[in-house]
């Protein structure tokens, strides 16, 4: 290994999503420099998040751990979403929910209708109807992957991690499939995607309602390939790049992970600004 600091403490990619009860595969981890203790990290992670969601009016369930709660500070405490000119409002589709803090947060405000969340993995999705009805939020779950059209695939769990699934060859178990545009849901406002690797396949699958609906778009991306990838394919289809976040930069298995939002053209083909 030749650089500790950058090899280890890129595992955050992974750590940040991690909200399964230890112990876990490793005791310790390295970010940022620094030594830490994986239930004491979580347990600080957990305090702010619960914080926060009191300060928000909404109520995380009393009976998960400080690493369900930890997974939620990147929604919640580094708010990821909330870029001005990108406020959810209308109908919102949350591709890649997780355990519901996007969808709970989005789905108690005042201008959206209804968020529609698909999460695949049994165990996130269990979660998340835990936190939609702790909350009353108007959110519909539909346990399924996103992707180009119906089906079924098999999904693993990264480093052990049933909250965080990949794309799975050997192992795993297998879900349904569903293109957004099947949902067949009227007009979408709001499209977020964090499907960790299968952005090209969940926008493909949206292709009729980026047409007809002209959605904002709130996407992560999980690689510079899948990057470069998906800003074709939207630029294709009429929208351009106005915001992106720093971003993680990682080793392994991905060697980016960053927000980026896009709207469409508006009319006469000018573009928003794209940012530096």
């Amino acid at each position: 290994m030749t650089n500790t600091r950058h090899d280890l403490g890129d595992l955050l990619v992974f750590l940040r999503k991690m909200r399964e009860t230890p112990p876990y595969p490793w005791e310790l981890f390295t970010h940022n420099g620094r030594v830490h203790h994986n239930h004491r990290w979580f347990a600080r992670r957990a305090k702010k998040v619960r914080a926060e969601a009191t300060r928000r009016g909404i109520t995380i369930p009393p009976d998960w751990s400080d690493a369900d709660a930890a997974g939620m500070y990147p929604v919640f405490c580094s708010a990821i979403y909330e870029v001005p000119g990108f406020a959810p409002s209308g109908q919102v589709v949350d591709v890649g929910a997780g355990y519901g803090d996007y969808a709970v947060l989005t789905g108690r405000l005042a201008a959206v209708r209804e968020v529609v969340a698909l999460e695949p993995t049994p165990h996130s999705a269990q979660r998340a109807r835990e936190f939609v009805q702790a909350n009353g939020a108007r959110v519909r779950l539909v346990e399924a992957a996103g992707g180009a059209s119906r089906g079924r695939l098999k999904l693993g769990a990264a480093g052990g991690d049933q909250a965080l699934s990949v794309l799975s060859d050997a192992g795993g178990i297998e879900v349904p499939v569903v293109a957004v545009d099947e949902l067949e849901l009227g007009r979408v406002d709001f499209l977020k995607i964090d499907v960790e690797g299968a952005e090209v396949e969940v926008l493909k699958g949206c292709a009729k309602t980026l047409a007809d609906s002209r959605p904002r778009i709130a996407i992560e991306v999980h690689s510079k390939a899948l990057a470069a990838e998906v800003d074709a394919l939207l630029r294709g289809a009429g929208y351009a790049l106005a915001h992106h976040d720093k971003g993680v930069r990682a080793s392994w298995p991905m060697d980016l992970v960053q927000n980026r939002f896009y709207r469409p053209v508006v009319e006469g083909g000018a573009e928003p600004p794209r940012p530096a």
